[in-house]
């Protein structure tokens, strides 16, 4: 006698996705929006934190990933110019350096670690 077959479970993927929201060319947050005015046929790209933005006329058959790379490429042509500045702080001084003993200077590195050079050494 046989036993039923058991029903084999369906995988189901997730269909990927185009991304919708951008990061900006001039201060690297992702916040660069596409969005489509269908009354004027126009489409705006807008970045939320730095105000840099461009119009371009409506295309059909373009998407907004198309539309985001005519922003990027006009961005670094130079066409554009950001609206507010944006005063991106860079942390330079690393925690785990300090903790190591390893201190930059304007010489160079200096290691705290580093054993000191014999100068009574005669060779």
């Amino acid at each position: 006698m046989g036993k039923r077959r058991k029903t084999r479970k369906l995988l189901v993927r997730p269909k990927k996705r185009l991304p919708t929201v951008f990061q900006c060319p001039y201060c690297g947050s992702v916040a660069v929006n596409v969005s489509v005015i269908k009354k004027e046929n126009k489409v705006k790209v807008t970045c939320g934190v730095c105000g840099l933005e461009a119009i371009f006329d409506r295309v059909n058959g373009l998407l907004p990933v198309d539309y985001y790379n005519k922003f990027v490429d006009k961005y670094f042509a130079g066409e554009l110019k950001p609206a507010r500045q944006v005063e991106v702080k860079v942390n330079t001084t690393n925690t785990n350096q300090q903790n190591q003993g390893i201190i930059d200077s304007d010489e160079g590195i200096e290691y705290l670690d580093a054993p000191e050079p014999d100068a009574d050494i005669e060779e």
